[in-house]
């Protein structure tokens, strides 16, 4: 087969598939959800319905039953999965499907001739990989080599299913990296494609991929963007107007501070959503104040000093020992950055809204260049830094140069000295160009308190190694992917760890990273906020 240039095959550049199945999910509220082909469980955590995942080789490493209400795994090929009866067994009828098991059209063609049969007719099976994204990608063995993102002949399925299911309603979204399927229309009892499998099979395996046969294909999928298929199926909502409080006392001094740039962030995602959002300092808490915004406080030291009657919200991100019971019945709902929830009391509304990065500046453009270190750390000191955390043991430890980054560290070896605040839009960069990252956490964090700072989120999010304090309470599926440390000696321990991991570790924080960015971004936990302030103006 010649190998063909890339600019005939189509960009896909939508919104990432897994960031658009939380919306769906959020959509359908599916009742029975089953996939074909978990790998590492990152589809299967955002369902939180009753669900079925069929893998042969399971590598899942996180959390998956979150609050399913049941989770059945079964280790078996899809074919023995179907073939079993196990979810007509269980009583389960299935409304909506992610077929991603083998990436070879007769295989996930079977997938869907059986997953038809259990559906409910109103449901949806979902494809994965149907969009040829380029030559090496589609063929039907996968060079490693040449691809990271192998597709298989899926593609040949869309043109299919057109072909001989006509009474089908299939859309063609173009989620990153490689396209999705939406089919409904569903009818469990057809057998059309069961008569014509042989057939169907025998005209396409040997077909090869030439210019016009990839034109046909690509007419046929007949791409719309995600951003289009959700404004479609979403009943408009008015936008909300936010208001962010945050303890910095004045405009001029607030971007050396971190809660300034989380504000900014926020607001951005709230933005995007088509919200509205500024952030207000505390000498414009009052003043800045309008009817009807919903006000939200990023709480650090400070609880909210006004008396609006708009409706307000806190976001708990540290010093959690300053806020009582008190405090929180002041507010409609308070969002703490912890798992480990107080217990409950009276006329307090609260849920845990953990730290996050934000996705647009970490890990930052590729073009933009900062310094590199081996071992990097960013952070002013405060005197309790003098004797606990990472700058000290590493002192301690004997280590090799540390580069640190920020204000109040005199005391520390001039050469480790390498600059004052970094400017929050290049951290990115410097992140990016480390070795490893040494993070600690402000007292007020740690223990029981179980809050994970939100450089953790930014670190791995640049799929770059960080080294922490004990800490309580990361998120499932960090703990693989985050180096822990009590004291000099097993910093150093660490260190050597890091700097030492193979390229299967880093092909694995790689991946990972991409799920912080969206499963741990700004934006989503904008729309956990915006979901929470609609439920209260619905219960008001």
């Amino acid at each position: 087969m010649t190998q063909m240039p890339q600019d005939q095959f189509p960009q896909v550049s939508g919104m990432r598939y897994l960031r658009f199945f939380r919306w769906l999910h959020q959509h359908r509220r599916p009742n029975w959800y089953l996939e074909v082909g978990t790998h590492m469980g990152r589809s299967l955590d955002i369902a939180t319905c009753r669900s079925i995942a069929v893998d042969p080789n399971f590598l899942v490493n996180r959390g998956v039953i979150g609050t399913k209400p049941e989770l059945h795994c079964l280790s078996q090929t899809s074919d023995d999965f179907f073939a079993s009866g196990f979810a007509q067994r269980i009583g389960a009828v299935v409304d909506l499907a992610f077929l991603d098991g083998m990436h070879l059209f007769e295989f996930t063609l079977r997938d869907f001739m059986n997953c038809e049969k259990i559906m409910s007719p109103d449901g949806m099976i979902i494809l994965h990989d149907v969009v040829p994204i380029s030559y090496d990608a589609v063929q039907r063995v996968w060079d490693r080599e040449k691809t990271r993102e192998w597709t298989g002949d899926i593609w040949r399925l869309i043109p299919i299913l057109r072909r001989y299911r006509p009474d089908l309603t299939v859309t063609v979204l173009d989620a990153r990296p490689s396209g999705l399927a939406l089919i409904t229309g569903l009818d469990p009892n057809n057998t059309v494609l069961d008569q014509a499998y042989d057939q169907i099979v025998a005209e396409n395996t040997d077909q090869d991929l030439t210019a016009e046969v990839l034109k046909a294909a690509v007419d046929s999928l007949q791409i719309e963007t995600v951003a289009d298929y959700i404004s479609r199926h979403t009943a408009p909502q008015e936008a909300l107007n936010f208001a962010l409080k945050i303890p910095t006392p004045r405009q001029e001094t607030s971007h050396k501070r971190g809660e300034f740039h989380y504000a900014t962030s926020l607001a951005g995602a709230l933005q995007r959503m088509g919200h509205a959002a500024r952030v207000d300092c505390r000498e414009d808490w009052q003043s800045a104040a309008q009817p009807g915004e919903v006000e939200l406080l990023v709480r650090g030291k400070f609880p909210f000093e006004d008396s609006s009657d708009n409706l307000r919200l806190m976001w708990v991100q540290s010093h959690a020992e300053k806020v009582g019971a008190d405090e929180m019945r002041g507010v409609a709902h308070s969002f703490l950055a912890t798992q480990n929830l107080p217990k409950p009391a009276k006329g307090v509304s609260c849920s845990a809204l953990l730290q996050c990065t934000d996705a647009t500046r970490f890990p930052g453009p590729k073009g933009q260049k900062a310094p590199e270190h081996q071992l990097l750390f960013v952070g002013n000191c405060y005197p309790k830094r003098k004797t606990y955390g990472m700058v000290a043991w590493a002192q301690a430890a004997g280590l090799d140069e540390v580069a640190v980054y920020g204000t109040g560290w005199g005391w520390v070896a001039p050469e480790w000295q390498k600059g004052g605040v970094i400017p929050n839009d290049q951290l990115g960069a410097y992140y990016r160009g480390a070795g490893v990252v040494l993070n600690d956490h402000h007292h007020s964090m740690r223990g029981a308190a179980a809050y994970v700072n939100n450089r953790v989120y930014d670190v791995l999010a640049c799929a770059v190694p960080p080294i922490c304090d004990p800490v309580e309470g990361l998120p499932d599926g960090f703990d693989e992917f985050i180096y822990i440390c009590d004291g000099p000696e097993a910093l150093a321990d660490c260190v050597a760890q890091a700097l030492a991991e193979d390229e299967a570790m880093r092909t694995r924080r790689r991946e990972f990273a991409q799920h912080v960015r969206e499963a741990h971004s700004f934006d989503a936990r904008a729309r956990e906020i915006v979901e929470k302030v609609r439920g209260l103006g619905q219960a008001g």
